[in-house]
């Protein structure tokens, strides 16, 4: 909604103000997605990149860095969360059982930020943090909500949280010029195919995401209270389970040369 001088924010005492209408309705995590909710958050998502970036945007957006050396600490909470040193018991077993895939996570980041830095950047508008829980179902209408992280970076930082579905060859995406079967009817709407997808790009920043995720939950878990370190390791268990956000790294990363594919080596 546009201010009484037909802003889109006011500033006030170093704070910015802005107000968006309310919407009644769940949110993807209690509500799930149907096919046609899906393909509308695609287009949804296409128009927001189509948005032209001209200086303006480029003066007032942070633009995305990939890298991996602010990930460092995780080698710092590795040994934080251990039962010795005073992690939760339940949290500590589960980051062990998936220790191994938790560093293949960084180390698959850290593989591809050469490839990244060097290639043309083709960045648009990205959300920048569209998980389940900033899409709104209301009714038959999708709406995108919490645009605080909005920056420029590629098209791809946005597909982070579109799942991967495992089709009946065994394989887990599309190739090639057909359409692609990774939340099929979102793509449908992007209006995508599988050969036009940055591989290395939407491996990385899924391989981040999880990266980001097991650091704070460990933040969280470690010299907190037993509520917190309970969630935190529910949360963590999410990120392993079948079809979450390591598994649909992983199923992008097959997409990778060999020479590239960490994850595949594991």
């Amino acid at each position: 909604m546009l201010t009484s001088d037909q802003q889109l924010f006011v500033q006030l005492d170093g704070l910015t103000f802005s107000v968006y209408p309310f919407r009644a309705g769940d949110n993807e995590w209690t509500s799930g997605m149907t096919d046609r909710h899906w393909y509308d958050l695609g287009s949804a998502v296409r128009a927001v990149h189509d948005v032209a970036v001209d200086r303006w945007l480029t003066d007032l957006l942070p633009c995305d860095d990939p890298t991996v050396e602010k990930y460092g600490v995780l080698t710092e909470w590795d040994a934080a969360v251990q039962p010795s040193r005073g992690g939760g018991s339940a949290f500590s077993e589960t980051w062990n059982r998936h220790r191994r895939q938790i560093h293949a996570m960084h180390q698959q980041m850290r593989q591809l930020v050469p490839s990244l830095r060097d290639q043309p950047r083709h960045d648009v508008v990205c959300h920048g943090d569209l998980h389940p829980g900033n899409v709104l179902i209301e009714d038959d209408r999708v709406h995108i909500i919490d645009w605080d992280d909005v920056l420029l970076a590629p098209r791809e930082r946005d597909f982070i949280f579109a799942p991967h579905v495992a089709t009946g060859d065994g394989t887990s995406l599309g190739s090639g010029g057909s359409p692609l079967p990774l939340a099929a009817a979102f793509f449908h709407g992007y209006d995508l195919l599988a050969a036009d997808i940055d591989w290395v790009a939407l491996t990385y920043y899924r391989c981040e995401r999880v990266v980001q995720d097991v650091i704070a939950l460990a933040n969280q878990a470690v010299g907190t209270t037993a509520s917190d370190a309970e969630e935190a390791n529910r949360w963590l268990r999410y990120n392993f389970a079948p079809g979450g956000e390591a598994e649909a790294a992983g199923a992008a990363a097959r997409h990778l040369s060999a020479d590239l594919d960490v994850l595949g080596q594991g």
